[in-house]
Formats: C-alpha cells, sequence, structure tokens
C-alpha cells in the first residue's frame, strides 16, 4: 500500500514525501529504491549543544527548581538521543515525586543517572541496605580503598583533557570493593580511535591505586590492584605495535585467525583487539624482535608508573584529602573534586592529548632521515647478546 501511494506522486506536483526510521535495515527494498525516495539523509545522535536543547524542549512544561544545570550534567549523558534525554526527564519528574518535591531538583537527575548506571551494574541498593552493608566492613578496609580509589582519581583530575569523572563510591552495592565512574569527552567519541596519548593518560591513572598504596602503607601492598595490572599491559601492548613507536610500530606482531575485525564489547572496553582474545595469536618472531617488544613493553610500564608515583608524592596532601572525604562519606562527585584543586592549586601533567595542526606557511626542518640512510636498531643491549650475534 505505502509502495503503491509514493508511485501516485508525480514530479510536477509541489509533494515532497518525508519519511523516518530508527530501522532502516528492516525496509523493503523495493520501497527505498530511486523514484520512490530519492535521497536519504543521516541524522546522527546529538552533541552535548544539541543535547542540552533537547532537554530544554522535553523540560518544558514541568516545575524546575533553580539549581537545575543540564549543562553540568551532559557529559553523562553521550550517546543519549531524543528519546533517551525525554525518559530521563519523566523519570526525574517521578523521583522528585516520591521525595515529595514540588520541583525537579538537579539531584533528582543525578539520581536517576545513577540508578540508570548501577542497574546496569547489578549493585543497586537501597539507602537503608547500603548503610547496613557498610557497617559490616571494618575500618581499616575502607581506609585500604579509599586510598587506593583516591590514587586513581588524583590522577585523572591533575590531566588537562582526561574522560569526565562522574563519581567515586566505596562498597558500591555492598561489595568490599571501590568504583570511580568516568565517561569519555565528546571530542574522543568524535574521533573515533584511540590516540597514543589517550593511551598513555589510561595507564597513568591506572598505576594510582597500588602507588598511593605503596605511599600511604609502604612496600608491603595488597594484591587488590591485579585489574589495574591486566589493564596496563594489555594497553602497553597496544602502544609498542602502535604506529607512533618508532621502534616496532610497523611490524605485525599479531595473526587473526577468522574475522579481521571484531565488535565491539559492550562493556566498552580500551583496546579493541585483547590479546587474551582465542582468535588472535602471536606471530612468528625472531629471538631479537621478541626481545626488543620485551623492553619495549617494560620500558612503558616503567615510565608510566614513575609518572603517577611521582606526581602522588608531589600532591601527597590533595591524595590524604580525598581519600578522608570518601572515607568519611563514601562518596565524592567530580564536580566536587574540581572545586576542591582549584583552592589547591596543584601542578598540572602536560596536555597527552593536543589536537595535531598543519601550518602550511610555516616551513621545519627537514627529517632526520633525509639522506636515505638506514640506522640499526640496538637489539643487543647486553654484552653476552653481542657475542652472540657476532658468533
Amino acid at each position: 500500500k505505502e509502495k503503491t501511494g509514493v508511485d501516485r506522486l508525480s514530479l510536477r506536483q509541489a509533494i515532497i514525501f518525508i519519511c523516518a526510521t530508527n530501522r532502516p535495515d528492516e525496509l523493503d527494498l523495493e520501497f527505498v529504491r530511486a523514484g520512490r525516495i530519492d535521497r536519504r539523509l543521516y541524522i546522527g545522535l546529538p552533541d552535548a549543544k544539541q543535547r542540552v536543547q533537547i532537554f530544554g524542549v522535553h523540560s518544558s512544561g514541568k516545575q524546575l527548581a533553580e539549581d537545575v544545570n543540564f549543562k553540568e550534567l551532559v557529559f553523562r549523558t553521550v550517546g543519549f538521543s531524543g528519546a533517551d534525554i525525554r525518559n530521563l526527564v519523566n523519570e526525574a519528574a517521578i523521583m522528585s515525586v516520591r521525595k515529595g518535591h514540588s520541583k525537579i531538583f538537579q539531584q533528582d537527575i543525578i539520581d536517576v543517572l545513577d540508578k540508570q548506571l548501577l542497574e546496569g551494574m547489578g549493585v543497586l541498593l537501597t539507602e537503608e541496605e547500603q548503610q547496613k552493608c557498610e557497617q559490616k566492613v571494618s575500618f581499616e578496609k575502607k581506609r585500604l580503598l579509599a586510598v587506593h580509589e583516591a590514587g586513581h582519581v588524583v590522577l585523572a583530575h591533575l590531566f588537562p583533557r582526561f574522560d569526565w569523572h562522574a563519581f567515586s563510591q566505596l562498597l558500591p552495592g555492598g561489595k568490599e570493593t571501590a568504583i570511580s565512574v568516568f565517561y569519555p569527552r565528546e571530542d574522543m567519541v568524535d574521533q573515533g580511535y584511540t590516540t597514543f596519548g589517550y593511551m598513555m593518560m589510561q595507564m597513568v591513572v591506572a598505576h594510582g591505586g597500588r602507588c598511593a598504596e605503596r605511599i600511604v602503607f609502604g612496600d608491603d601492598i595488597t594484591d587488590g590492584g591485579r585489574d589495574d595490572l591486566e589493564k596496563i599491559t594489555k594497553i602497553a601492548r597496544e602502544m609498542v605495535i602502535s604506529p607512533q613507536n618508532k621502534k616496532l610500530g610497523l611490524i605485525a606482531l599479531t595473526k587473526r585467525v577468522g574475522l579481521v575485525d571484531r565488535p565491539d564489547s559492550p562493556d566498552g572496553e580500551l583496546i579493541r583487539y585483547r590479546w587474551d582474545d582465542p582468535q588472535v595469536i602471536p606471530a612468528n618472531m625472531t629471538l631479537e624482535v621478541s626481545e626488543l617488544f620485551t623492553r619495549e613493553l617494560t620500558r612503558y610500564i616503567e615510565e608510566t608508573e614513575e609518572l603517577a608515583m611521582n606526581a602522588l608524592r608531589n600532591h601527597r596532601h590533595i591524595l590524604d584529602l580525598i581519600a578522608r572525604e570518601l572515607l568519611e562519606r563514601s562518596r565524592i562527585t567530580g564536580l566536587e573534586i574540581e572545586e576542591k584543586l582549584k583552592e589547591l592549586s596543584p601542578v598540572m601533567f602536560e596536555d597527552f592529548v593536543k589536537p595535531f595542526q598543519i601550518n602550511p606557511d610555516e616551513e621545519g626542518p627537514l627529517p632526520h632521515n633525509d639522506s636515505l640512510r638506514y640506522q640499526l636498531p640496538d637489539l643487543y643491549p647486553a654484552p653476552l647478546h653481542r657475542l652472540l650475534a657476532k658468533a
């Protein structure tokens, strides 16, 4: 019926037929063929500015408190469609009624966002249940978790452009652990790829928990940072074979069995190709290349650990402050930490994700290899290896 109706329209008629769908893959090919639907326009998800405007549309007609500022929360809605924002506003209205409010407050919107997040993680409890679980955990355990999580948080806020920090919480869902929730920045999402500097920042922040334990409790630290070590190692392996690595960047060190690409996992992992993936096997490499790979891997891990350790030592007062806040309140938001850091004037890291710009009017020096001379990499740093190579 729809196909017949479109065919009845003539080019001489001043009629424009407009249709919209979220599932173009389910449309009949005969319906969208040329002559019926002549032009297709793809409208993607709204950016930050557009999401603020959409929030204004869906919140019109609702009683909003004076403290409502959606711009402060827009970073937590990356990937939201207009329908998602409408649902968020409606849920916030229901939340405010349950609390006995006559208006929607900023905290109501935050509570809805937290509820959606924690429900997805399976750690959502009522306030009474959460307090009962916290009372069962010893003070020493809470302090250890607070120091560990504060190490991650402090380093994240020392970078000028790290992921947006939503909040950190001790014992979520009564589990003896701590979480910090970060959201990717809009510009990183728009790029669609991971940069070398971004991976460096992720490694430095991942070192924060273990480094904080060493500074506060000494070298006899716990094994609570095993997940951090796994993440650090995986990122370091990706950095070794990155095109920006001048020694191994162009050497293919993995072979894939089966599909060339693998769909992203639902939990949004940072690195797309996991080394523990059963479809990924190491490529055949010589002893020299294997040694160079290991040295590069160790170098990245040690360099980022040194950056994390020095930064936390220099900002021990901030580390103690955030750990104490977490221990007393069990929860702290990224905006609260930003306000505290403004008063303490910390020494920030350099910007690891500076945008690459080309100035055609500015002439720089020629590259160092302009004479086309090939320089052999030093594969044999150890004396024994040099003797074996000469032999």
